[in-house]
């Protein structure tokens, strides 16, 4: 037991001396409806992680690399996003701290050894985002059973990577169709109770209707 590693908050809060973590270390779960924003949000915040800024001027930051998989909207939306984010003119001028790949196997083509590969080459990594999932997730799941079987054995290796590097690793998601009506949190992120019930920390966001 005196082996093991207390979890690490990459981004907290102070509050009466004491540091109250908003991410932690292991995995973490965002979801919300598709072209609600999260993607935007989650680089946002990583923007400011890799440079070891303050966030919304309540949040403190550790600065550490950033290894983020923006895979859904494709290269040439991605890089005008980042490039708004940071404020440049051309995305090769981008810190050094946030390594950008907008093309990535999936997890059963070679996506996880490739991910084991980055970590290993470039250490300093401290998190991983991968957006989305759905874009990661393998074409063909192992695991015996039922769908909810298939999605433990998945999230099983993505958590052994995670403890692997000892890096918080966070998931964009969409939630659940059937779903989005609930209030309940855990119900919300699409699949089954698998890919939350893993997380260390789950974020849903929501957007107003009156928000443009």
């Amino acid at each position: 037991l005196s082996q093991l590693k207390d979890p690490e908050f990459p981004i907290y809060e102070v509050i009466d001396g004491e540091e109250i973590g908003l991410i932690s270390s292991g995995l973490v779960v965002v979801t919300s409806a598709p072209k609600s924003g999260k993607s935007a949000l989650i680089a946002y915040i990583m923007s400011k992680v890799c440079t070891g800024q303050p966030l919304w001027g309540k949040f403190q930051t550790r600065q550490t690399s950033v290894l983020y998989l923006d895979l859904e909207q494709g290269p040439t939306f991605a890089k005008k996003r980042w490039e708004k984010i940071f404020a440049i003119k051309d995305l090769n001028d981008a810190p050094e701290t946030i390594h950008l790949q907008f093309v990535w196997d999936r997890m059963d083509d070679g996506g996880l050894d490739q991910l084991k590969e980055a970590l290993q080459d470039e250490p300093q990594i401290g998190i991983v985002v991968i957006d989305t999932l759905g874009d990661f997730w393998p074409t063909k799941m192992s695991g015996d059973g039922n769908a909810y079987n298939k999605e433990q054995f998945v999230m099983g290796e993505i958590v052994k990577l995670i403890d692997q590097f000892n890096i918080t690793l966070i998931l964009v998601h969409h939630d659940n169709k059937a779903a989005t009506k609930t209030t309940e949190l855990m119900k919300r992120g699409g699949g089954t109770y698998a890919i939350v019930g893993k997380a260390q920390t789950v974020i849903n966001v929501q957007r107003s209707q009156n928000d443009v």
